[in-house]
Protein backbone atom coordinates (compact mmCIF):
# COMPACT_ATOMS: atom_id res chain seq x y z
CA UNK A 1 0.00 0.00 0.00
CA UNK A 2 1.14 3.41 -0.81
CA UNK A 3 2.41 6.25 2.10
CA UNK A 4 -0.73 8.34 1.16
CA UNK A 5 -2.95 5.05 0.91
CA UNK A 6 -2.48 4.31 3.95
CA UNK A 7 -3.24 7.95 5.37
CA UNK A 8 -6.46 7.45 3.42
CA UNK A 9 -7.09 4.32 5.17
CA UNK A 10 -5.62 5.75 8.52
CA UNK A 11 -8.24 8.74 8.55
CA UNK A 12 -10.90 6.71 7.71
CA UNK A 13 -10.59 4.37 10.80
CA UNK A 14 -9.27 7.33 12.87
CA UNK A 15 -13.36 9.14 12.07
CA UNK A 16 -15.19 5.61 11.24
CA UNK A 17 -17.03 7.15 8.93
CA UNK A 18 -16.14 10.05 6.97
CA UNK A 19 -17.35 11.84 3.59
CA UNK A 20 -14.57 12.37 0.80
CA UNK A 21 -14.53 16.35 1.40
CA UNK A 22 -13.12 15.79 5.03
CA UNK A 23 -10.87 12.95 3.58
CA UNK A 24 -9.42 16.35 0.69
CA UNK A 25 -9.12 18.54 3.91
CA UNK A 26 -7.42 15.89 6.13
CA UNK A 27 -4.64 14.72 3.18
CA UNK A 28 -4.78 17.92 1.32
CA UNK A 29 -5.41 16.28 -1.54
CA UNK A 30 -7.93 17.22 -4.82
CA UNK A 31 -11.63 15.13 -4.70
CA UNK A 32 -10.39 13.32 -7.88
CA UNK A 33 -7.63 11.90 -6.34
CA UNK A 34 -9.34 11.31 -3.29
CA UNK A 35 -12.08 9.20 -5.14
CA UNK A 36 -10.02 7.61 -7.65
CA UNK A 37 -7.75 6.27 -4.09
CA UNK A 38 -11.21 5.32 -2.75
CA UNK A 39 -11.76 2.92 -5.62
CA UNK A 40 -8.27 1.44 -5.21
CA UNK A 41 -9.21 0.91 -1.84
CA UNK A 42 -12.39 -0.78 -2.32
CA UNK A 43 -11.13 -2.97 -5.09
CA UNK A 44 -8.99 -4.39 -2.29
CA UNK A 45 -11.56 -4.63 0.21
CA UNK A 46 -9.87 -1.98 2.97
CA UNK A 47 -12.59 0.47 2.38
CA UNK A 48 -16.10 0.06 1.74
CA UNK A 49 -17.86 3.71 -0.24
CA UNK A 50 -21.83 4.46 -0.15
CA UNK A 51 -22.83 7.21 -2.25
CA UNK A 52 -25.31 9.08 0.51
CA UNK A 53 -25.52 13.06 -0.18
CA UNK A 54 -21.93 12.51 -0.65
CA UNK A 55 -19.46 9.63 -0.89
CA UNK A 56 -19.16 8.10 2.58
CA UNK A 57 -15.80 5.84 3.58
CA UNK A 58 -15.45 3.75 6.52
CA UNK A 59 -13.30 0.55 6.95
CA UNK A 60 -14.43 -2.68 4.73
CA UNK A 61 -17.03 -5.13 6.21
CA UNK A 62 -14.67 -7.82 6.03
CA UNK A 63 -11.95 -5.42 7.77
CA UNK A 64 -14.55 -5.15 10.27
CA UNK A 65 -15.91 -9.04 10.59
CA UNK A 66 -12.02 -10.24 10.79
CA UNK A 67 -10.93 -7.46 13.38
CA UNK A 68 -14.11 -7.45 15.09
CA UNK A 69 -16.14 -4.46 16.95
CA UNK A 70 -12.63 -2.41 17.26
CA UNK A 71 -11.63 -2.78 13.86
CA UNK A 72 -11.45 0.96 13.71
CA UNK A 73 -8.97 1.39 17.13
CA UNK A 74 -6.77 -1.76 15.89
CA UNK A 75 -6.23 -0.48 11.68
CA UNK A 76 -5.74 3.39 13.48
CA UNK A 77 -3.04 1.82 15.87
CA UNK A 78 -1.17 -0.38 13.40
CA UNK A 79 -1.10 2.78 10.48
CA UNK A 80 -0.70 5.52 12.93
Amino acid sequence: MSKTNGKLVLQIAKASRIYVGGLCQALALERAEVVYRGKELEVQELVAAQDLTDIEYSLHPAIRNLLGERSNLLIYAMLA
